[in-house]
């Protein structure tokens, strides 16, 4: 007996240590496929964008606006309104994606190891809170956003690192959930990451950006500004974001022929970064720079959008079918309508990608896997937050789930996918993370912290 439980005890050691590299193995999303291009169906999905844009336009929704198509190597597709081929827009946070490309370079050349502590590039940089029993901040934990560190713009009062007490440039929120947990969408991160840049290749972030980016992919009318950081500042064109589309498509090969990053770190970058419940048909995903969304097959898309005023930007590519979705545009204001219309817009260009691909079914369309009644029911329970010791349960009524913090009114959480569900801050406010060997439920955060399962 005794022998036997030593074993299962080597077993259960050794999954756990394989859990991190599991995700990183190798597989292509890359398939190729191709259909029979119906010729009506695509003319009508140019002339269905096209009018809508042009009202947009005339609207003045968009004080000018650039969309393409990429297929492979060529924009096979484009349409402008008040703008040209290069005519240079802010990117926003597209430009973390850059970032991303970068950290992951010089992964490659052995400057940087995906797994260290960002304290190593950073020393006496302390992000982990003790209370919350995190493991070390990793340079993986920033590209996932899933460091803990909360975003200024949903996190209300957030307790801030002062730079005084750092070797970084500009003060950061203090963390709020363990490391490895949740996605929490994080400038902090990215901004982090550009410092860690700076550091282990000994020159400004412009320069790296020109060199690393610009120059091999041949965006040769971009533009870093001299105070861009890890989270923004890069300016391009439809051509430039163009051919930055086909090097993802190409996995890593840019239209110039060289290998910005191998085949198997594109992969990599695209593959799931926190635990999901493995008998997830669909996965929306967080991972490593890029948003993700996959089925049984793979990868279906990776995409990022950017946006503030005078900013809005969307890349998105379908790696199954070679192909990739992109707009640009300037709006004074980005407010709830305008959001709106760019939702409308990147469907009705992934219409268009579907129809210049031959596919029959809407390669942008890939579902959704909500939770059944059994899930619900699991996710029901006792919860408590180890910063606050404030209490909490979640609850299950007639096939719903609500949340109820102490000495308040219980919140509504209408699904999003598996684990993932809204509340009063939107879709995706509320994420339960699950235990990737044992499936059991370890907490669900939200905008305010991270509250830990309590199994009694």
């Amino acid at each position: 007996m005794a022998t036997r439980l030593r074993l299962l005890l080597v077993l259960i050691i050794i999954q756990l240590c394989q859990t991190d590299t599991a995700i990183e193995k190798y597989h292509s999303s890359f398939l190729r496929k191709a259909g029979n291009v119906d010729q009506v169906k695509l003319t009508r999905s140019k002339q269905n964008l096209e009018a809508w844009l042009n009202n947009n336009y005339a609207n003045k929704i968009f004080p000018s606006v650039a969309v393409g198509v990429v297929k492979g190597n060529e924009l096979v597709y484009s349409y402008k309104l008040g703008m040209g081929d290069k005519t240079n827009y802010g990117l926003g946070s597209i430009t973390k994606t850059f970032t991303g490309t970068m950290v992951m370079q010089a992964i490659e050349k052995g400057l940087i190891e995906l797994d260290a502590p960002v304290s190593k590039y950073i020393p006496g940089l302390k992000l982990e809170k003790e209370e919350l029993k995190s493991k070390p901040v990793t340079i993986r934990h920033l590209l996932s956003h899933t460091s803990g560190m909360p975003d200024l713009r949903y996190y209300q009062n957030p307790e801030m690192i002062s730079a005084d007490t750092t070797s970084l440039p500009f003060n950061i929120t203090a963390q709020i959930y363990p490391a490895g947990y949740h996605y929490r969408y994080s400038n902090y991160g990215f901004m982090t990451l550009g410092v860690v840049l700076e550091r282990v290749y000994k020159k400004p972030l412009k320069q790296i950006i020109e060199e690393e980016i610009f120059a091999k992919i041949g965006m040769e009318n971009s533009f870093a500004s001299p105070m861009v950081q890890g989270a923004g500042g890069i300016q391009t064109n439809l051509i430039d974001l163009a051919r930055y589309a086909s090097m993802w498509l190409n996995e890593g090969k840019s239209v110039n022929g060289l290998q910005v990053l191998k085949p198997e770190t594109v992969n990599k970058m695209i593959q799931l970064q926190t635990p999901i419940p493995t008998f997830a048909r669909t996965k929306k995903y967080c991972g490593l720079a890029w948003r993700t969304e996959s089925d049984e097959e793979g990868v279906t898309t990776f995409f990022h959008i950017g946006g503030a005023n005078y900013v809005a930007a969307w890349i998105q590519m379908f790696p199954k079918y070679d192909v990739a979705v992109l707009y640009l545009s300037n709006p004074p204001e980005y407010d709830d309508n305008l959001m709106t219309q760019l939702v409308i817009m990147q469907w009705k260009l992934g219409d268009l990608a579907s129809a210049i691909v031959g596919s029959d079914a809407q390669i942008h369309r890939t579902g959704e896997t909500v939770p059944t009644d059994e899930i619900l029911k699991r996710y029901a329970g006792n919860y408590k937050n180890p910063l606050t010791q404030k209490k909490a349960a979640v609850l299950y009524k007639e096939a719903k789930l609500y949340f109820q913090v102490e000495g308040n009114n219980p919140i509504f959480l209408p699904p999003s996918t598996i684990n993932v569900f809204g509340g009063p801050g939107g879709p995706g406010s509320y994420e339960f993370t699950w235990n990737p060997l044992t499936q059991a439920i370890l907490g669900v955060s939200n905008y305010s912290g991270f509250f830990e399962r309590i199994y009694e």
